[in-house]
């Protein structure tokens, strides 16, 4: 029964960021907008109920009604605000009591049993609090249980991981209420609640799993506005893109699978990723023209788990040093402690491409490298800008990435991570173009990047689409896309 779980949560969610929810976007008009901002804490949450009934398959909307259960999301909204998420006890009696008053119990997950317990409540913000607490109690006591940490499977269904099957529902609350909970009386926020769901994925069930509050992550959401990336929305603060923000929860969501496939690399194929080659030594070295110091610095994002060599000197004089970078470097280092992966020249640094700014300085790079992994960003030309604004004028952007490995619709969870595809196709001039895209968007990027004063050049050489931009002395940041 739990084979189509992740079918269902992603239509949902897909459904929901897509705008195919009508009249309304998600419950942003203002009858919806009682969904967070309920007038007198009474919880009649009818509008958004029956926008979730649309989300669901139509043999099973049949079966569900939608009601105001007030008191019961009254109780878990007084409770979670004075909840202490760092005392186990107390998580433990609050997920256990609101389950309770809910009427959910863990074997409901994933089952039209939940859907009609879930319209029922009307209460998204509350079960997406309350489901995410229970995610942890559970994973506290298996290892009160045990003794230790329970071992994860590579197969294992959701159906046999009660954590994460609490937290997989939480999200199906938490894409209801995506454009307004932040800005709530809700103790939760989108960031807060996508950056511990990658916690604890990275910990693995770690009997010393904590719920943190991240000041970084997903920006503030006070509203939304528009369907796609390339929707303008208002520039004052707490304003986001509608679609930006359910492909970031999309993004998180696919966090699961990304370990899963780490952590089969490490212990089955430790040989493969030992073997990585980055970039090679003398391919950079002919690019030391590029600078006038005795020394080539490289960034190089993206990649995997294994750092590439830090320094080596070049046999016609002159010495490169190399950064390695991952967004994913943190949950590296947990799967490495069980592993035994010990790479060469050690893990790569922690960095986001989307807020690279934070991490290096401008103008730093003389060249930066990147291989299959822009296309695993929410924001693809977002994060382009954000690598040429650490590249230094003159200096080299050299992308290479598999062509269209997936920029169809999403239809499974580990889809949010692999969301965009990179092509060569010819531009309106008939000239050669670099192009991203996916079944929503499309960037002719060669255009783009030529706006803002950078010359790109761009091959597909089977398998790979492989980019050069130029980064010109006359370049003008507009980081804002």
């Amino acid at each position: 029964k739990f084979l189509s779980a992740p079918c269902i949560l992603m239509s949902i969610v897909e459904s929901c960021w897509l705008g195919t929810i009508q009249p309304e976007l998600c419950c942003t008009s203002p009858e919806g907008r009682a969904l967070c901002f309920p007038a007198d804490q009474d919880f009649t949450f009818s509008a958004c109920c029956a926008d979730y009934l649309k989300s669901l398959e139509p043999e099973v909307q049949g079966t569900i009604t939608c009601e105001s259960s007030g008191p019961t999301c009254s109780w878990i909204f007084r409770n979670a605000q004075i909840l202490d998420t760092s005392n186990m006890a107390a998580v433990h009696q609050f997920c256990w009591a609101g389950l309770n008053r809910a009427g959910v119990y863990a074997e409901m997950m994933h089952t039209p049993a939940f859907d009609r317990r879930l319209a029922h409540l009307s209460c998204f913000p509350g079960m997406a609090f309350l489901l995410s607490m229970c995610a942890i109690a559970e994973s506290s006591s298996s290892c009160e249980s045990t003794g230790s940490a329970p071992k994860t499977s590579m197969h294992s269904m959701h159906s046999e991981d009660p954590a994460l099957s609490f937290f997989m529902v939480a999200f199906k609350a938490l894409a209801m209420v995506s454009h307004c909970i932040d800005a709530s009386d809700w103790p939760l926020t989108v960031a807060e609640f996508s950056a511990n769901f990658q916690l604890f994925v990275e910990h693995g069930h770690s009997c010393g799993f904590q719920w943190m509050q991240p000041r970084r992550g997903l920006p503030y959401v006070s509203g939304v506005s528009g369907q796609t990336l390339h929707d303008e929305v208002p520039s004052h603060r707490g304003i986001q893109n509608h679609a930006e923000v359910h492909m970031r929860i999309n993004w998180a969501m696919g966090a699961w699978d990304n370990r899963m496939y780490w952590e089969e690399k490490m212990r089955r194929k430790p040989e493969q990723l030992l073997n990585m080659k980055h970039k090679d030594p003398q391919e950079l070295c002919s690019l030391m023209t590029m600078t006038t110091g005795p020394e080539l610095r490289v960034l190089i994002l993206g990649t995997g788990p294994v750092a590439a060599q830090p320094h080596f000197q070049c046999p016609h004089g002159g010495s490169i040093s190399t950064t390695s970078c991952d967004a994913f470097s943190r949950l590296y280092r947990e799967l490495a402690k069980e592993s035994q992966f010990r790479p060469p020249y050690g893990f790569p640094e922690y960095c986001d491409v989307e807020e690279l700014w934070q991490f290096f300085p401008k103008n730093y790079f003389h060249v930066v490298f990147v291989s299959n992994a822009l296309d695993h960003t929410v924001h693809p030309i977002r994060g382009l800008k954000l690598l040429l604004w650490v590249l230094h004028p003159d200096g080299k952007l050299l992308l290479r990435h598999f062509r269209n490995v997936h920029p169809e619709r999403w239809m499974s969870l580990s889809d949010g991570q692999h969301q965009w595809g990179f092509d060569v196709d010819l531009g309106p001039s008939g000239e050669q173009s670099f192009f991203i895209w996916n079944h929503l968007h499309r960037w002719n990027v060669t255009q783009v990047l030529e706006e803002d004063g950078a010359t790109t050049t761009s091959a597909f050489l089977k398998p790979f689409v492989e980019v050069e931009v130029r980064k010109t002395t006359s370049f003008k940041h507009s980081v804002r896309h």
